[in-house]
């Protein structure tokens, strides 16, 4: 059998994660290149077969692993092709922020938390019980933890464990998880709190890194969006969820069209929000932990059962 007809043949058969799919890849590659198809062919093809929670990523690795083994040189330096460019439909971010903090209702803390729909209690430890009960439910798998720890049953445990025993933190992700692994985005094994992990999309994490804390609390205060908690960081930002209830997301393909796309990128990105927050399995401050390297507390300043505006 010829290489053409074997990459054929992979193609027509390609492997689920955690079966062998790394392995798959490689040998796809090698033969397309073996073969003597161009690189972009390669890609394509087993960018339309690969199951989508495998990243660009290691496709282009493999391409040019197997380019290096068996390719004549001719396609040093291939990379992925671009995703077309997302026009933002906002224009002069800077200018629209400052409009709309104008227009801020509250510019302290203790004006947020006074109009907080729940009260927020004085206690670091109450605030983070009442998180927990608020934002998730008893039942759901959520990680708590350092932002290096992997998924275990340590650090993915169902919230009212949690709740009844509290968590040194620091992190909280803010989606609950299914309990099963997912292959890495790098493709390197499997991990059980990726984005692939993630089991019911009902929130999302915005953060300015550059903004005062009085103007996010007068940007919050302002905009119109269905804000679930607002959480300090113990440093220099707020950590906003945003209630996903009665957005329709099923998928890790429906978080990137509806999510990352139509609302960080056409519409927060150009205010200055962090893009690196939006994908689903985003670690956020937890509540009720000291952050001790700037000695303050991680602390709620803003609750509410349904996300609704500040």
């Amino acid at each position: 059998m010829s290489a053409l007809s074997r990459y054929q043949d992979n193609l027509s058969n390609p492997v689920l994660p955690g079966g062998g799919c790394h392995s798959w890849i490689m040998s796809t590659c090698n033969l397309g290149v073996i073969a003597g198809l161009s690189p972009q062919e390669i890609f394509t093809d087993i960018r339309r077969v690969l199951h989508p929670s495998r990243g660009d990523r290691e496709i282009t690795d493999a391409i040019e692993k197997a380019l290096q083994s068996h390719g004549d040189g001719n396609h040093r330096g291939f990379t992925a092709p671009t995703r077309r460019e997302v026009r933002s439909i906002i224009h002069n971010g800077d200018a629209v922020f400052n409009k709309i903090i104008s227009a801020g209702k509250y510019s302290t803390e203790q004006e947020l938390t006074a109009a907080s729909p729940v009260a927020i209690p004085e206690s670091p430890q109450d605030q983070q019980r009442l998180f927990f009960d608020t934002v998730f439910q008893e039942d759901d798998f959520v990680f708590t933890g350092d932002g290096k720890q992997p998924g275990t049953s340590k650090t993915i445990r169902p919230t009212c464990e949690w709740g009844e025993t509290g968590t040194s933190g620091p992190f909280v992700i803010v989606n609950p998880f299914t309990g099963m692994p997912a292959p890495k985005k790098s493709g390197d094994g499997m991990t059980y709190r990726g984005d692939g992990c993630v089991k019911h999309f009902r929130h999302c994490l915005v953060e300015f890194d550059n903004k005062t804390i009085e103007d996010q609390i007068k940007f919050w205060s302002a905009i119109k969006l269905p804000v679930k908690c607002l959480i300090h960081t113990g440093n220099k930002s707020l950590h906003a969820w945003i209630d996903l209830s009665g957005v329709p997301i099923g998928s890790l393909e429906q978080w990137e069209k509806t999510i990352k796309i139509d609302l960080y990128e056409k519409r927060l990105k150009p205010l200055g929000v962090d893009m690196a927050c939006s994908n689903p399995a985003r670690l956020s401050r937890l509540p009720g932990v000291f952050r001790a390297e700037k000695d303050q507390w991680q602390r709620l300043l803003w609750l509410s059962k349904e996300g609704c505006h500040v």
